[in-house]
């Protein structure tokens, strides 16, 4: 299995410095077949709201209980990089039986 170092800039605010398996979606880990484009958005929204508000070491999920797709989030700590606010955060993402779980570093310009 290659892996893959991707930095992902979303939105212009959040990068990403993240480790994903090959021919998986970058942001959300899940082969980008499994999720349709409505439940990427809204994947994308629980994640973005949890770097903003979620306090560390609490867990949240999002799921669309028709395609049983979902994202769980758990901010695990937040810390400075270069003048940069971070936070280290592991994400469960599951969709069609597949089930991916990372931690990244995402970090504010």
């Amino acid at each position: 299995m290659k892996l893959l170092t991707h930095f992902v800039l979303v939105s212009g605010i959040i990068l990403c410095s993240c480790t994903l398996t090959s021919g998986t979606h970058p942001l959300l880990g899940l082969p980008g077949n499994l999720a349709n484009d409505a439940d990427r958005e809204n994947m994308h929204t629980a994640i973005t709201n949890a770097l903003d508000s979620q306090p560390d070491n609490t867990t949240s999920t999002w799921k669309n209980e028709d395609t049983g797709t979902y994202v769980t989030t758990r901010p695990l700590s937040t810390f400075e990089r270069d003048g940069m606010t971070c936070r280290r955060m592991q994400l469960q993402t599951g969709a069609e039986g597949e089930i991916r779980d990372w931690i990244f570093n995402y970090c504010r310009k």
